[in-house]
């Protein structure tokens, strides 16, 4: 017997797939959700909602998506001999439900401009592949268009809609996954290189010890080192806290009044008048006294709890509300304890680390997660990371 007929005999004594059992199990692969556009023979814009593009081939460059045997915008699209695929944004579910509807409507309120071949570019897409038909193929009840790509562009900077088990979302960065501006793949090379001295400070003191950056509005772990028994308290790499009080004081401290307005507003809940005052009290202390407390309380501990999670799952509304209280309560405690020997209910210091024209670009924390820090040890302790922090300093200068 040969191959093809083993082949053809397996197939023919395996169970059948229930429709429905093969929609909910495929559905668990998250797509991207584009709309695949072209001009009609008669130069009417025409469109449709694909959740299946995928890249094909780098040389030459290729892309291509399916497309249901029965459908009447694909024959069109199949017949201009180019296409465009948009990708679209997490804020973008309605236009795509429009592309889905009736034909003669998909393109009314749609703002686009036409490529070279004239097939629709959506102003909208945060990515955008112009392509000449490559091929069809026929495929079980779809079609694969191939398209070779002639232009493509990447404008938008906001995070893609997905399709998941029969509904819509959005992408959520976590570790060490973020946007590509951000350059965090530069920023964890460069934290690598100074592994070196924050392993060295760890080991002296005894202490937990985190390098730290501020990328897209978030304060991000990218280095954790510590003493054999303290692994499992080591912040994750990669791990992110939005940048509002009392998070990320130190980048703001040596900014001018407009940059710690915006911080300002930036807590939530919103701070009033009296809390507003004794936040810009704390950033003062710290910018004279050169680092910060990081405090020992429940608030920050939680907060941070959900901040990690909300990067694995969106969170409930009530645990987004708790996060806000949280963070508000912690903005308040740590307004508290501004005064330089106030060490009561420190269980940290942290210190900044400045780039060549005298910006924050990132910051280094040492911890004690089980106990707090004496008034002595606080001052010992800074003036040690002040070293570190210079050396950091040295290296990541080095590589800009």
């Amino acid at each position: 017997m040969s191959v093809h007929d083993q082949t053809a005999a397996a197939d023919a004594g395996a169970p059948s797939i229930d429709p429905v059992r093969f929609r909910e199990v495929l559905g668990t692969l998250p797509t991207a959700v584009c709309i695949a556009t072209a001009t009609s023979p008669e130069g009417s814009p025409i469109g449709m909602t694909i959740g299946s593009a995928t890249s094909v081939s780098l040389d030459p460059p290729l892309v291509g998506f399916f497309a249901v045997r029965t459908s009447s915008t694909f024959a069109q699209i199949r017949a201009a001999g180019y296409f465009c695929l948009n990708v679209l944004a997490e804020p973008h579910e309605a236009l795509c439900r429009t592309f889905a509807g009736p034909a003669a409507q998909r393109f009314d309120g749609v703002a686009w401009n036409p490529a070279t071949s004239g097939a629709p570019v959506l102003d909208d897409a945060i990515a955008r592949i112009h392509c000449r038909t490559s091929e069809v193929i026929e495929t079980g009840d779809h079609f694969l268009m191939l398209g070779r790509v002639l232009d493509l562009d990447a404008p938008g900077d906001t995070v893609p809609l997905l399709f998941f088990r029969g509904g819509f979302g959005s992408f959520s960065s976590r570790s060490l996954v973020a946007q590509a501006q951000s350059d965090l793949t530069v920023q964890l090379a460069t934290a690598e290189d100074c592994r070196g001295p924050m392993e060295q400070l760890s080991a002296e003191l005894g202490l937990v010890a985190t390098l730290s950056a501020a990328i897209d509005g978030h304060l991000v772990s990218l280095l954790a080192t510590g003493p054999g028994d303290s692994v499992r308290s080591l912040p994750r790499v990669g791990r992110r806290m939005p940048i509002t009080p009392p998070i990320g004081s130190l980048f703001v401290a040596w900014e001018d009044a407009e940059v710690i307005e915006h911080y300002l507003d930036s807590a939530e809940p919103a701070l009033n008048p009296d809390e507003r005052c004794e936040q810009r009290k704390l950033l003062t202390k710290i910018h004279e006294r050169g680092w910060s407390f990081l405090p020992l309380h429940q608030a920050i501990s939680r907060a941070e709890d959900l901040v990690a999670r909300r990067h694995v799952t969106p969170l409930s509304h009530d645990e987004e509300h708790e996060l806000h209280a949280l963070l508000g309560e912690a903005s308040r405690q740590t307004a508290r304890h501004s005064d330089p020997d106030a060490t009561s209910r420190a269980h940290g210091i942290a210190v900044p680390v400045f780039d060549g024209t005298g910006r924050v670009t990132s910051t280094i924390s040492v911890l004690r997660p089980n106990s707090v820090l004496t008034a002595t040890e606080v001052q010992a302790i800074a003036a040690r990371m002040m070293t570190t922090a210079h050396e950091v300093a040295t290296i990541a200068n080095a590589g800009t």
